[in-house]
């Protein structure tokens, strides 16, 4: 059996970003979030797609501010 990735650091440094930005730190916008960042990592080619307002915006907008942030803390972790 494979065990999840353990992703509570990413979680609470995601949370103070997006209360920086003034937005919610809602749990399902966390997931989708970090799902993208897995297709990122899987996939070579990613396509948003969804209903006008839904967040797709928001959630490329928040991997691409979070990224910066833990790349600009020099985050030991190579992953991220």
């Amino acid at each position: 059996m494979i065990n999840a990735p353990d992703y509570s650091f990413i979680e609470k440094k995601m949370e103070q970003l997006l209360r920086e930005k003034k937005l919610q730190a809602h749990k399902p916008f966390m997931t989708k979030v970090i799902e993208l960042f897995e297709t990122f990592n899987v996939r070579f080619g990613v396509m948003l797609v969804g209903y006008t307002g839904s967040g797709k915006t928001r959630c490329y907008e928040a991997l691409v501010d979070l990224m910066r942030k833990l790349r600009a803390e020099n985050n030991p972790d190579q992953r991220w």
